[in-house]
């Protein structure tokens, strides 16, 4: 996902010296890269708490299973899905332009 939403747009922006791919990929590039950054990030914060759990109460841990370990994983896409469905609901015409700076498209923040 990394390498489809920012290295070949990056390269190919690069070698065009401008935005060559379209305004929908401009846009779903910097929607896609702020769900899937504030995914990662509860992934990320849900695997060190289940290993302080895991370390701290081993003989209740054992009892949870592999379907509510997904069950969790799969709440953990709730909150950066509001998140994306709230951006896309109140965002401008334009807010989301090419930077020159790092040759890729950028929430505008205005």
């Amino acid at each position: 996902a990394y390498v489809v939403l920012n290295v070949f747009p990056g390269a190919v922006s690069l070698i065009a010296d401008e935005w060559v791919l379209g305004e929908s990929m401009c846009y779903a590039r910097v929607f896609m890269s702020f769900f899937s950054y504030n995914t990662g990030m509860y992934l990320i914060a849900i695997l060190t708490t289940s290993k302080l759990l895991l370390l701290k109460y081993p003989a209740r841990i054992r009892h949870f299973t592999k379907k509510a370990a997904h069950l969790v994983c799969c709440l953990t896409l709730i909150p950066p899905g509001s998140l994306l469905i709230t951006m896309l609901l109140l965002r401008k015409e334009d807010d989301v332009a090419f930077d020159y700076r790092t040759y890729t498209c950028s929430y505008g923040y205005k």
